[in-house]
């Protein structure tokens, strides 16, 4: 856990090479625990596949970004079939960033269609958690807005972003 802590501090202070390198460290260690031990540490596994997905498109590989946040989506849908309360959110924050790696490669139906399902996750962890959830609700919708534009759908987007600010009337990293 260590490692995927020491990326994402990196990657908060630019350096982005720095923390793919730590990233690339810990999924080779969870890759290796996952073989042995798959129960225990799969969850681990995801995170870090995640986590290197982000490292991956900041330093502008879509393309293997993407292949790294599908592997962990695999993983994810796994877990949150066995333990949905534990890892429904997980499995819609993935689908999130599988939405924005889509639409930075072009493919703006498929990023749609993550995004759509990762809002179906967060409406229903919101609908038993507001308060922890309700913010992860607005940016999704904020991002279907995103993708809803980039398909040409200009008024269905301003009806999601109307929703969004409703729910958080200012919502941070929109």
């Amino acid at each position: 856990m260590s490692l995927n802590n020491m990326s994402n501090r990196l990657s908060d202070f630019g350096r982005q090479e720095d923390a793919l390198t730590a990233i690339q460290d810990a999924l080779s260690l969870y890759r290796a625990l996952a073989a042995e031990r798959p129960a225990a540490y799969n969850a681990h596994l995801a995170m870090s596949l995640n986590n290197i997905s982000l490292r991956l498109s900041d330093l502008g590989s879509q393309e293997d970004a993407l292949t790294a946040i599908q592997e962990a989506l695999g993983l994810y849908r796994t877990l949150a079939a066995e333990r949905p309360a534990a890892f429904n959110a997980n499995l819609a924050g993935s689908l999130s960033d599988m939405s924005d790696d889509l639409a930075d490669l072009g493919r703006h139906e498929e990023a749609l269609t993550a995004i759509r399902e990762a809002l179906g996750l967060y409406r229903l962890l919101a609908a038993e958690r507001p308060a922890v959830f309700n913010a992860n609700l607005a940016r999704s919708l904020c991002t279907l807005s995103y993708r809803l534009t980039d398909v040409g759908r200009q008024e269905e987007a301003l009806t999601v972003m109307e929703e969004a600010l409703s729910l958080n009337g200012e919502i941070e990293n929109c």
